[in-house]
C-alpha cells in the first residue's frame, strides 16, 4: 500500500459524528503520512453552524488547522512562507495571506538542541 492510498482510506474515515479525539488522531495519522504537510479543506457551513454569527453563508474546515495565534509554514504560490493564523469567532484567516490561496500549512520544527 501506497502513502497516498492509505491516506485517502485515514481522509475517508473522518466523520464529524466521531469523538474530537478520533478524528485528531485521524488528522495527526494522515500529517504523518503526507510528511508534515496538512492540505486546507473545508465544506459548506450548515444553516445551523451559522446560527448566532452575521454570515448566511461561510465554510468549516475538514483539516487539522493551527491553533490561534500559532506560527507555521505554509505554501501558496508555489512558495513556503511563515505566517500566523488568526481564529476570531467564526472567521479563520493567516494574518499575511488570504485563506483562499493557502494550499497547505505545517508546523514550525523545534529548534535544533545539540546531542539530540
Amino acid at each position: 500500500m501506497t502513502k497516498e492510498i492509505a491516506t485517502e482510506i485515514l481522509v475517508g474515515q473522518k466523520n464529524e459524528h466521531y469523538k474530537e479525539e478520533v478524528n485528531e488522531a485521524l488528522d495527526m495519522a494522515i500529517s504523518a503520512l503526507k510528511g508534515g504537510w496538512i492540505p486546507i479543506t473545508y465544506r459548506p457551513a450548515t444553516a445551523e453552524e451559522l446560527e448566532g454569527t452575521d454570515y448566511t453563508e461561510g465554510n468549516i474546515f475538514t483539516c487539522e488547522m493551527p491553533e490561534d495565534g500559532e506560527t507555521v509554514y505554509i505554501t501558496t504560490d508555489g512558495e513556503v512562507v511563515p505566517d500566523t493564523f488568526r481564529k476570531d469567532g467564526f472567521d479563520s484567516y493567516f494574518e499575511d495571506n488570504g485563506i483562499e490561496y493557502v494550499e497547505a500549512w505545517h508546523k514550525k520544527p523545534e529548534p535544533y538542541k545539540k546531542g539530540e
